[in-house]
Order: structure tokens, then sequence, then C-alpha cells
């Protein structure tokens, strides 16, 4: 579960870094693109849950999906800001950071929900143990 976790956070930062110099560099890409790198940055936590859920709780996956969120939208919001600020539609207030944290928490939650549900009913049944 940890290594899982740990794969997720460190894509999610490159990811982080990533997504505003792809963005950048293709504006004509609008809304599109910007849909395109959200259902992938959506893909990061939906893995790791799915992952998780097939050795551990769903509680567990969805645990580590909303700490997933919480990194996004804490480090990963600082990192991908500070490469390229124009790209942010308003300007930083206390108000957008105490909305948009605990939103982008509770939406990789609910990701998280839907993987590690999907995750344990398609893992492989465990065997009986030997007599």
């Amino acid at each position: 579960m940890k290594r899982a976790v740990g794969i997720a956070a460190v894509a999610l930062l490159i990811f982080d870094v990533a997504w505003p110099l792809t963005y950048r560099a293709l504006p004509a890409g609008g809304n599109v693109l910007f849909v395109a790198i959200t259902i992938a940055n959506m893909m990061i936590p939906f893995a790791a849950a799915f992952v998780i859920a097939r050795q551990a709780s769903i509680r567990s996956a969805v645990v580590a999906s909303s700490a997933l969120g919480a990194l996004d939208a804490t480090i990963g919001w600082a990192i991908s800001r500070s490469i390229a600020p124009e790209l942010q539609e308003e300007p930083l207030t206390l108000w957008a950071v105490l909305t948009t944290i605990p939103l982008v928490v509770l939406t990789y939650a609910a990701v998280g929900t839907v993987a590690a549900l999907i995750g344990r009913r398609l893992r492989k049944p465990r065997e009986a143990p030997a007599r």
C-alpha cells in the first residue's frame, strides 16, 4: 500500500510540473486540452485506490486517495501556480484556498471510492487454506 501511495504521490507532483508547461505550450487546445488534462490527473488517484483496494480495505484505498487530493491541492497547486501563474483565472484569495482544498480532497475521495469498489470487485478470490 505504501508503495502505491508513494508512486502516485510522485506521479502527481510530476504531473503538476508537466500540465502547466503543456497548457502553456498548446494554448490553442483550450477546453479540450483542459478536459484531457483533468481526466489524466484523475487517473492517478483512481489507479492508486484501485491497486490498494485489491490488497487492503476499501477504506484504506479511499483514505489514500484523499491524502493524494490533499497533496495535490496544496503542494501540487503551489508548484503549478509558480510555474504558470498566468494560467490561473482568478487571483489567489483566502476564500479560494479554503474552498478549493476541501473540494479537491472530496473529489479525490469520490474518485477513490469508485476505483476501490471496482478494484475490490475485480480482485481474485482468496484460496481456501490447505488441510
